[in-house]
C-alpha cells in the first residue's frame, strides 16, 4: 500500500537523456511531473500487477495542481490553502507552499523555490573530453582524468559538484548516462572522477574494463547545489567507501586555501585494500593546521596497522 506524497521534481537529467535541454520545463508546462510514493504497508511489487485506488485523502488536490503551485506562474489562494491542509504532503513541499502563502503575493519571483544555488552550467548538453589518465585507487575504485582534446583548461566547478557521463559500451548496447562527483581540486585544468566497480553495474563495469587512456567520452558540465560553503565555521567531512569523492574535492579546496577552519575528516572503509585515497587525504590533512581525523575499518586485515592505516 502506497501513499502519494509529492510531485516529482523534474531535473536536468531527463533533458540530457533525451538530448532536449527544454524537457524539464516541458514536463512541467504540460502538467506531467510524475510523483513520489510513501510506503504504508510493505510487500512485493511485480510487473503486471494491477494498481488499485483504495482510499482518497482530504482536499482532493491533484499532483499536477500541486506541481503548478510551485513551478508555474500564478498561485490561486484557494488551491494553495487546500494543498496546505493535505497531511500526506511531504514536509519540504509544505514548507515551500507555506512560504508562498506567507508572502500574500507580494514577493518578486517564487519564494517557494528559494534555496541553495549554483552557477549555471558552463556548457549545454554534452561535449567530448579525452581520457588522459586511468588510475586504480583501491581494489574496486578506478579514477579517470578527463581533459579537453586541445589541452585548454576546463571550466571550474564548486567542490562537491558532479559531472554527467554518456558512455557508449558498443555492441549495439544503449548509451549509459551516469553522474559522478568530481574528486580533485576545483580549478584544476582537468576533471577527475572515481568510480567503484559494482558486481552488476553496467556503467561501472565498463569504466573498469572498457575505458582506456586516449578514449573520448561525452561529458556534461559540472552541476549541483551540494558544495562547500565559505566561512569560518568548522567543517565535518563524513564519508564511507567511494562516497569519499565529493568531500575529497572539498578537502582539496581547504588544503589549497591553507584554511584555518577546524576540519574533521571521518571516513569508513572495509580495510586498507578498499581504502581509496588514503595517502592523498592524509597528505591534504597534514597541510591543515586545525585538522582532526578518524578512519574506521569494519573488517581490517591482519596486515592493516592500527594507529597508522586506521584509527578504530
Amino acid at each position: 500500500v502506497f501513499e502519494v506524497t509529492q510531485p516529482r521534481v523534474t531535473c536536468y537529467r531527463v533533458g540530457l537523456r533525451l538530448n532536449e535541454p527544454r524537457m524539464a520545463a516541458l514536463l512541467v508546462s504540460h502538467r506531467r511531473p510524475g510523483f513520489y510514493l510513501r510506503v504504508i504497508t510493505e510487500g512485493h511489487v511485480e510487473a503486471g500487477q494491477e494498481i488499485v485506488k483504495v482510499a482518497g485523502g482530504p482536499e482532493q488536490v491533484s499532483v499536477a495542481e500541486v506541481d503548478a503551485l510551485l513551478y508555474l506562474p500564478g498561485h490561486p489562494r484557494a488551491t494553495l490553502q487546500r494543498a496546505l491542509r493535505i497531511p500526506a504532503l511531504s514536509p519540504g513541499w509544505q514548507a515551500s507552499l507555506q512560504a508562498i502563502a506567507d508572502t500574500a503575493g507580494d514577493a518578486t519571483g517564487n519564494v517557494g523555490l528559494t534555496g541553495p544555488t549554483a552557477p549555471a552550467p558552463a556548457w549545454a548538453g554534452f561535449r567530448p573530453l579525452t581520457v588522459t589518465a586511468v588510475h586504480q585507487e583501491s581494489r574496486d575504485v578506478r579514477s579517470l582524468t578527463l581533459a579537453a582534446a586541445d589541452g585548454s583548461p576546463l571550466p571550474g566547478w564548486l567542490a562537491g559538484q558532479s559531472i554527467t557521463l554518456k558512455l557508449q559500451p558498443g555492441g549495439g548496447a544503449a548509451a549509459l548516462i551516469r553522474n559522478y562527483s568530481l574528486s580533485n581540486l576545483p580549478g584544476s585544468a582537468a576533471y577527475r572522477i572515481s568510480v567503484k566497480k559494482e558486481t552488476h553495474g553496467a556503467a561501472s563495469g565498463f569504466i573498469a574494463t572498457g575505458v582506456r587512456a586516449g578514449d573520448t567520452v561525452d561529458v556534461a558540465a559540472p552541476r549541483g547545489t551540494f558544495h562547500l560553503a565559505d566561512g569560518d565555521a568548522p567543517v565535518v567531512l563524513v564519508s564511507a567507501g567511494v562516497g569519499v569523492t565529493p568531500v575529497l574535492s572539498m578537502l582539496h579546496q581547504l588544503a589549497e586555501q591553507r584554511s584555518g577552519r577546524e576540519v574533521w575528516w571521518l571516513h569508513g572503509a572495509r580495510d586498507a585494500a578498499e581504502h581509496s585515497f588514503a595517502q592523498e587525504s592524509s597528505e591534504l590533512l597534514d597541510r591543515l593546521p586545525n585538522a582532526h581525523r578518524l578512519v574506521a575499518y569494519s573488517g581490517p586485515a591482519s596486515s592493516d596497522r592500527p594507529g597508522a592505516d586506521y584509527t578504530a
